[in-house]
């Protein structure tokens, strides 16, 4: 995993393609994961294929065995954005659109590196929750003048 993501010690698997995650030392995160059954997803909205739901190997994901496996690093950041506490990099590169930014313009901006932006943009880490609404003020700000 590309960040310090704490670990999977639990999974549930839940009705609606509903996950019920245990992380260590972070405690519960709920992670709808309806909006992803398509494509390779797609065997997950198979009920009785979901509920196999089990902790990957070291707790660094959650896989349904022989049809899918899904980092944790991926189900963090969704439960995350899914709780408002981190911003999606959909949302992110909207933004950077919606104002014209290059990336070295946002990172000037928001006080970041570019190399930061970069991965912000890319999906590569999290969008913490503090940069989502440093977003929202500077587009305040600019929308303002």
């Amino acid at each position: 995993m590309s960040e310090n993501y704490p670990r999977i010690t639990m999974v549930a698997a839940l009705p609606g393609l509903v996950l019920r995650l245990e992380f260590s030392g972070e405690g519960e995160r709920i992670v709808d994961l309806s909006g992803m059954a398509a494509g390779k997803w797609a065997a997950l909205a198979e009920p009785a294929v979901f509920a196999t739901a089990r902790v990957g190997e070291y707790g660094g994901s959650v896989e349904w065995p022989g049809i899918l496996e899904v980092g944790g690093d991926t189900l963090w950041r969704l439960a995350e954005e899914q709780a408002g506490r981190a911003m999606s990099p959909a949302d992110f590169a909207a933004w950077l659109d919606r104002l014209g930014m290059s990336l070295t313009t946002a990172a000037k901006e928001l006080g970041l590196t570019r190399r930061a932006v970069a991965y912000y943009k890319s999906g590569g880490r999290t969008i913490p929750r503090v940069v989502m609404l440093a977003c929202r003020g500077v587009e305040h700000d600019k929308s303002a003048r």
